[in-house]
């Protein structure tokens, strides 16, 4: 079983200038990735609705939980051009960083790359693959991975808080901030999240109070 609980996004620099910075919305699920609903997000107000989730997976069940907050404006622009280029790359890196902390030729599925990360964490060396570079290849994995999958795209979302790279749905009110959900687990050391989170935007794009676009 996995599980998963409401986090910010933290600020970080990345290549192409990518800020990581807190924000809320109204709804969110989290499983290690940021996912808005009606522009939603997570937020430490008392009193605020939450609700546990359970999702079944042919791997297995996986839990989020949700929780309810009033919403902020929000610029949401789409992402195009060299900047959409750069995005869809970092999916090619991954297989390096992949063969690297499993084994050569595995199956590069979101399981695979819980493990890899697993792995990274508890190496003795992270100079060939920092931080801020592990951040980068995950977050482009699972992004890249909604857009393929769930017919999402990148887009740039900045509000009061500062400015974000995330997926949104094309049909639906959904959002997920994939660098910033990886960005926390290595801050607070959690594992197996990246097919965790994919099942719990799977699963909010099929819910049926999840207003479309």
């Amino acid at each position: 079983m996995t599980s998963s609980s409401c986090h910010f996004r933290q600020r970080l620099g990345l290549s192409k200038s990518t800020r990581h910075t807190k924000k809320m919305n109204k709804y969110l699920f989290s499983l290690s990735l940021i996912i808005l609903i009606h522009a939603t997000g997570c937020s430490d107000v008392k009193g605020e609705e939450k609700e546990t989730l359970e999702i079944e997976t042919a791997s297995g069940t996986v839990t989020a939980e949700s929780t309810t907050v009033d919403p902020i404006p929000q610029t949401i622009t789409p992402v195009t051009g060299d900047e959409l280029s750069h995005l869809l790359a970092l999916s090619d890196p991954s297989r390096q960083f992949l063969y690297s902390y499993v084994k050569p030729g595995v199956e590069p599925t979101l399981e695979a790359y819980d493990l890899a990360f697993k792995r990274w964490r508890t190496s003795k060396s992270t100079t060939k693959f920092t931080d801020e570079k592990v951040t980068e290849i995950l977050g482009g994995i699972l992004g890249n991975r909604c857009v393929a999958d769930l017919n999402m795209e990148w887009v740039i979302v900045t509000d009061r808080y500062g400015t974000d790279y995330a997926v949104r749905s094309r049909e639906r009110e959904v959002m997920a901030f994939p660098f910033s959900t990886v960005l926390k687990r290595i801050e607070s050391g959690e594992n197996d999240f990246m097919f965790g989170v994919f099942e719990t935007i799977k699963h909010t794009l099929k819910t049926s109070d999840v207003r479309e676009r």
